[in-house]
């Protein structure tokens, strides 16, 4: 799939969904793509089960096709009562655990074992350690309950990136919409 087409479809439907919430509904909510429907995209269906990314998309909309059903119907609430609390909260805390693992691979501070599953990163390394410092302020500003908590650790972690020379380069042509002008222009 097309970085660029994937990364701007992502802010466009988050945009068109904070919007609708707001005006539609009147709720000061923001909505954006799932993630753990993003790791069962990657990880389960492309990598996993070996499927073409439009095979998976297909996968996605027919889920999504469903969740609406389930949505507007008593069948929400039927399904709601049917699952046991604990098995609700070992979900959230399920997911919640593999998207930290998420983070911490992408932060290079676990990888791949050579003699166990995991292995600790190399904490000598400046793109480990802008993590961890970003991982650090952030658990500080969400244990002191500061408000924005999530945006301001954003906006530190792109500084310490900087200040650690780990941050990433943008560049004209990062995002733009051409990936979109067949669909839309």
């Amino acid at each position: 799939m097309s970085y660029q087409g994937v990364v701007l479809a992502t802010i466009l439907i988050s945009a068109f969904g904070c919007l609708l919430m707001g005006f539609w509904a009147n709720l000061p909510l923001i909505l954006m793509p799932g993630m753990g429907i993003n790791a069962l995209f990657t990880f389960s269906l492309v990598q996993g089960m070996g499927l073409s990314f439009e095979q998976a998309l297909a996968i996605v909309c027919v889920s999504g096709l469903i969740f609406i059903v389930l949505a507007f119907t008593p069948l929400a609430r039927m399904l709601n009562e049917a699952i046991p609390l604990v098995l609700k909260q070992a979900i959230t805390v399920g997911l919640g655990l593999f998207l930290i693992f998420l983070g911490l691979e992408k932060g290079h501070v676990v990888e791949r074992g050579a003699h166990s599953i995991l292995a600790l990163g190399p904490l000598n390394d400046k793109f480990v350690l802008a993590t961890l410092l970003t991982l650090l302020v952030t658990m500080i500003l969400l244990i002191r309950k500061v408000p924005g908590a999530f945006l301001i650790s954003m906006l530190l972690g792109t500084g310490i990136g900087y200040l650690f020379g780990v941050a990433g380069k943008v560049t004209d042509s990062s995002l733009s919409l051409a990936p979109l002008k067949d669909v839309f222009f």
